[in-house]
């Protein structure tokens, strides 16, 4: 089915007729669109009039956002819709659904929702008339994200981590019994200011083990204070940085997930995925069709048909083209070594140095213990986190300085963020980078696992160790572009099937 260009007596009369299903590559699915201006009746936008439409999820920045290119030939939509005139208001109020579901013609498959389906609410924050040759063929494209986002921008409020305990007499307390766990101060934010009482995913949320006394300042927005305290995180166990997101794009709950517990659950043994490991895809074969596949897989395979974990479908699961980096040599020589952290507390008149943590060796055992031990390996996945006598000798460091006036501050949990907390980041973020483009569905999401294998012959590969594996997805864009519905997928790694021999005894 292809797009038409819709004439003005088209656009003011489909508001009551509008179908949602649409077929891309032999499946069926539902999308809906619906504009909201909070002041006429909401219009959904027919899916013949949309020419593009983009929805990104990023595992480094939560809001879902993207943008819409629909046909709007002679300003139909806001000349007269069923005699109730639109616009927009232009004032970050314009509001978009955004609904999409997969269905089955035969009802044979019930597709769970929490992985297949999308019902997503945005706003409108920035728009752009596309130039054409005349009005009749008019096109508007309109940029929109998280609405939630958008609220929290707008809101500039008082809220301290003492008014938010609510305690009694608070200006006649020390700063450390005003202070709270940084999850615990994320969450009062979000539901006590922000006033998103019931969108903690409580299973799913890291108290932390560092304590922050923070007030907000006169010009930051909730997003601001949000962004300051996740900052600051450590994990409530093993000293590990976290992944704030979305649970899915249905309940839309937010979650603080320690690092660690998503490699926990991406499955380590040959025929048993994680939960986490959501799909399963091949390269496209390069050589002669007839051959085996990779022996063995560098990443766990189940034959069983699931429609929740290590989903495989023909169409669906082929790698036909990618763009694969490694992880670049001045990210490494900047990133992985050692960040000895320096403080001066003005309170107790003393300097400090923490080393022992944040030497590049001890964050690397730490990094294995928390991730690659975790996934699939031949006996035991081996790390890419490659260090030479330079790093190992303490001749590149990377020293970070901190300073504190409350006792509060004074303690290795906070000062960690500064050294093994980023160290551990940039290993796992900067690392081995994969993008490619897939047959559009809608269960690929961020902060999952995708297990990637090759098609060829049995021959041993050394760089199928590297790029044969399971990768942590961070970039998902569903793109529909008149009849065609597709995914671009970005995902990095950290290990290797087995240790490639890359020598460190070199400075």
């Amino acid at each position: 089915m292809s797009f038409a260009n819709p004439n003005v007596n088209e656009l003011q009369n489909v508001a009551d007729r509008v179908d949602g299903e649409r077929q891309f590559g032999g499946q069926m699915f539902e999308i809906f669109v619906t504009l909201d201006n909070h002041s006429s009746k909401p219009y959904p936008l027919p899916n013949a009039h949309i020419l593009e439409m983009v929805i990104e999820e990023n595992l480094m920045d939560w809001p879902y956002r993207g943008y819409i290119i629909y046909s709007n030939k002679n300003e139909g939509i806001e000349r007269n819709i069923n005699n109730d005139a639109w616009f927009y208001r232009m004032d970050a109020r314009d509001e978009i659904n955004i609904k999409v579901k997969v269905v089955d013609p035969k009802n044979k498959v019930n597709f769970p929702r929490e992985v297949w389906e999308m019902d997503l609410d945005f706003i409108v924050y920035d728009m752009e008339d596309i130039l054409v040759p005349n009005i009749t063929n008019k096109m508007k494209k309109i940029y929109f994200w998280d609405k939630r986002y958008q609220m929290m921008m707008d809101k500039k409020l008082y809220w301290s981590t003492a008014t938010a305990q609510k305690l009694k007499n608070a200006a006649y307390l020390t700063d450390m019994e005003r202070a709270m766990l940084t999850g615990d101060a994320i969450e009062k934010l979000l539901t006590d200011a922000a006033g998103y009482e019931n969108s903690i995913d409580k299973e799913n949320w890291d108290r932390g083990s560092n304590k922050i006394f923070y007030t907000s300042p006169m010009h930051n927005s909730i997003v601001d204070d949000l962004n300051e305290l996740l900052s600051g995180h450590l994990s409530e166990t093993k000293d590990d940085m976290a992944i704030f997101k979305y649970s899915n794009r249905v309940d839309k709950q937010w979650q603080l997930v320690p690092i660690h517990k998503l490699f926990d659950a991406a499955g380590k043994s040959a025929d048993a995925p994680g939960n986490l490991q959501i799909e399963h895809l091949f390269f496209e074969n390069i050589e002669n069709d007839s051959v085996g596949d990779t022996s063995p897989y560098r990443a766990p395979y189940k034959e069983d048909l699931s429609y929740t974990v290590d989903i495989k479908s023909a169409e669906y699961n082929k790698i036909a083209t990618y763009e694969y980096v490694d992880m670049a040599g001045v990210d490494n020589t900047n990133t992985l070594v050692s960040k000895p952290v320096y403080s001066y507390s003005l309170k107790n008149g003393n300097f400090l140095m923490d080393y022992e943590a944040n030497e590049i060796e001890s964050v690397r055992n730490d990094f294995k213990t928390l991730y690659t031990n975790n996934v699939l390996g031949d006996g035991e996945a081996f790390p890419m986190f490659t260090l030479n006598q330079t790093k190992t000798n303490q001749i590149n460091t990377q020293p970070e300085f901190t300073f504190s006036k409350v006792s509060y501050a004074d303690t290795k949990q906070n000062r960690l963020v500064l050294g093994k907390g980023k160290i551990l980041y940039a290993g796992l973020m900067l690392n081995a980078f994969i993008k490619f483009r897939l047959l559009g569905s809608t269960h690929r999401t961020v902060g999952k696992f995708v297990g990637i294998d090759r098609k060829t012959t049995d021959v041993k590969y050394k760089f199928d160790n590297k790029i044969c594996g399971q990768w942590l997805v961070t970039n998902v864009k569903h793109i529909w572009n008149h009849n065609r519905y597709v995914n671009d997928v970005c995902a990095v790694k950290v290990h290797m099937y087995n240790d490639n021999g890359v020598k460190e005894d070199i400075e």
